[in-house]
């Protein structure tokens, strides 16, 4: 895969894999504050040991939580690390650039593939989790709409 086509979904994942995580705090801070606080979201949910994982797992308990998306969620995370942190073009010593995969040596990622994905599930998860957040009450039209800080 060409370095701009890897640069330009890479910025795609990763831009839209913040803002699933900005749902996700909120959703967080609203179900069990009760409001959107935003010393809890900035200092507890952003610390940077509070990972996307935790996010998806603390919002997969929560009562009536579509699992289908609890897994397209987890699906989302797993490609956002592949972006993040792989290269799709490392150099073997013999001059080869292959897309390895960590976890398995002897399977390629195709990164063609895991970006179709994430466009898929993407989609679908954001307007789950603003339907949820509308369900408890978060108006989504604007950040001046929202009631911080109680």
């Amino acid at each position: 895969m060409d370095e701009t086509t890897i640069a330009k979904y890479r910025a795609e994942v990763i831009k839209k894999s913040i803002n699933i995580e900005w749902y996700l705090n909120i959703l967080i801070s609203q179900r069990y504050l009760g409001y959107l606080d935003n010393d809890f979201i900035f200092e507890v949910l952003y610390d940077p040991y509070f990972s996307f994982s935790l996010k998806i797992n603390i919002v997969s308990k929560l009562k009536d939580t579509n699992q289908e998306m609890i897994g397209k969620l987890k699906d989302i995370g797993r490609i956002r690390n592949i972006f993040a942190h792989y290269d799709p073009n490392f150099v073997q010593p013999s001059g080869e650039e292959v897309s390895l995969n960590p976890k398995n040596l002897e399977q390629q990622i195709d990164f063609q593939r895991e970006f179709e994905n994430f466009i898929t599930h993407e989609k679908k998860v954001q307007n789950y989790l603003k339907q949820v957040l509308t369900t408890l009450g978060v108006k989504l039209e604007s950040f001046s709409s929202w009631k911080l800080n109680g």
